[in-house]
C-alpha cells in the first residue's frame, strides 16, 4: 500500500480518537491532511521547521501532542521547542 493510501486509510481514525488538531510537514502527509474533515486540518507545511511557529500559536499548557515522524524528517527540533515553550511544571517532591 502507497504512503498516500495508507495515510488516506487513517483519517478516520482522527475522529474515532477525537483528534482535535493536526498539523503535517512533507509530501507523504498531504493526503492525510487533505482527507482529514476540515475542523481538524491544522497548518501544513513542507519541512516540519515551517510548522514551529504555529504550533507553539495553538498550543495551550495541559494540551495533549503527539509529534511523529522518522529522524529525517527533523521532528526533533518541534519537540524540543515545546518542551522550551512549556516547560514541566514542578512537582513539589
Amino acid at each position: 500500500r502507497s504512503g498516500a493510501s495508507a495515510a488516506c486509510s487513517a483519517a478516520p481514525d482522527l475522529i474515532a480518537n477525537h483528534v482535535d488538531r493536526l498539523f503535517v510537514a512533507g509530501p507523504l502527509s498531504a493526503a492525510l491532511h487533505d482527507a482529514a474533515a476540515a475542523p481538524v486540518r491544522g497548518p501544513r507545511a513542507e519541512r516540519a521547521e515551517d510548522l514551529r511557529a504555529p504550533l507553539i500559536a495553538e498550543v495551550r499548557s495541559g494540551d495533549v501532542v503527539m509529534i511523529k515522524g522518522s529522524n529525517g524528517s527533523r521532528m526533533g527540533p518541534l519537540t524540543a521547542a515545546l518542551r522550551e515553550h512549556f516547560p514541566p511544571a514542578a512537582t513539589g517532591r
